[in-house]
């Protein structure tokens, strides 16, 4: 029978894709009503990310499911080769990136969703405000000095949650979640804020 699995918004495809359990997609996990990215590449999830590894599971996915394969098994199943095949394709964008990886755990996890309305701790909001206001009002020397420190709270964000994206099993308690959480806000607001300069 047909089963459906709902991807939605923003990072994650629009759709809902139905899928019949064709084939063994990796040695590890079947295509299955509950799939989620991880078990379609046969990856334990983690915040680790092993971008070879995840482009050659790709390869191998994207030729077991390519569309040509089905011509002869009929319209229907070409029709679930070519979801398939946009499944897979989304799965890479996410599990290859780092932030969008973390964003697809943490929306998994039911931490963060499309619509939310993240609120910057004061102390941070005001750093990234004070930083901002340099770099459009500064001439050459302040603009450098305000892109200096916008580097150096990438860099201690990036390193207060390192050891969580060194793991390669995913042990994440409440604790841990919320500091990813937070984590992920403030490098999305600081990256906004940087586009904006």
């Amino acid at each position: 029978g047909e089963n459906g699995v709902l991807i939605s918004g923003g990072i994650f495809p629009s759709r809902t894709i139905p899928i019949r359990i064709i084939a063994c997609v990796t040695s590890r996990a079947k295509v299955t009503e509950a799939m989620q990215y991880f078990d379609l590449f046969g990856l334990t999830p983690s915040l680790k990310t092993d971008k070879e590894r995840v482009r050659q599971i790709y390869y191998t996915l994207s030729r077991q499911w390519h569309p040509d394969r089905f011509v002869r098994k009929g319209q229907a199943a070409q029709e679930e080769a070519q979801q398939m095949t946009a499944l897979i394709h989304a799965a890479r964008e996410v599990l290859e990136d780092p932030m969008r990886r973390l964003a697809y755990i943490l929306k998994e996890k039911g931490l963060i969703g499309e619509t939310d309305q993240y609120k910057p701790d004061p102390v941070f909001l005001m750093e990234v405000m004070d930083w901002h206001e340099q770099y459009q009002d500064g001439d050459e020397a302040v603009q450098a000095r305000a892109l200096t420190a916008m580097r150096q709270m990438e860099t201690s964000l990036d390193k207060g949650v390192a050891a969580y994206f060194n793991q390669d099993t995913l042990l994440l308690d409440s604790e841990a979640l919320q500091i990813l959480r937070e984590y992920y806000y403030r490098r999305k607001y600081l990256d906004r804020m940087r586009s904006h300069s």
